[in-house]
């Protein structure tokens, strides 16, 4: 999918709220109190169990730890 160039709205979540293997389809934000994350169109992103966030290629979930591979938040 290529990345679009106009504003649309988009699903913001609270990055401090999310748990291990929570996951989120792009497009969206993912605000902290310290950071804004966005994941493009072409990305989704999955929570690890150390709280950082992986972001990787649609449909490449192949390059996820086994644990973390499938399932939706």
């Amino acid at each position: 999918m290529a990345e679009e160039r106009e504003f649309r709205p988009v699903a913001v979540f609270d990055g401090h709220r999310l748990r291990c293997g929570n996951r989120i389809l792009g497009p969206a934000v993912v605000e902290q109190r310290n950071t804004t994350l966005f994941v493009g169109g072409s990305f989704d992103m999955v929570l690890d169990p150390m709280g950082s966030f992986l972001v990787y290629r649609r449909g490449r979930e192949d390059v996820l730890p086994g644990a973390l591979r499938g399932g939706a938040a």
